[in-house]
């Protein structure tokens, strides 16, 4: 029998380090590039600035998976709101 791991995986701004969202599902694993559309603030969508796997139980950085974000919504890396104008508001 396999016992199941929970892995907390949670969403940073990049350039503040503010906290934005956690997940407890597991994602497929990120990587430096990638877009991420958020359920927060209007949906705004991100790209992926760095990503840490965190197997310590203490600290910033409890265990699992860091995600640091970088804002794209609005500009040319905007892939989302160039696929659908009408949906995104923000």
């Amino acid at each position: 029998m396999v016992d199941y791991v929970r892995w907390m995986v949670s969403y940073y701004d990049a350039a503040t380090n503010e906290y934005l969202w956690q997940d407890e599902e597991v994602p497929p694993r990120l990587a430096v590039g990638d877009g991420v559309l958020l359920p927060i603030a209007d949906y705004r969508r991100f790209r992926v600035e760095d990503v840490w796997h965190s197997y310590d139980s203490h600290g910033d950085l409890d265990r699992g998976t860091h995600v640091f974000l970088r804002d794209v919504s609005n500009s040319e890396e905007d892939r989302a709101k160039q696929k659908n104008p009408g949906y995104y508001t923000s």
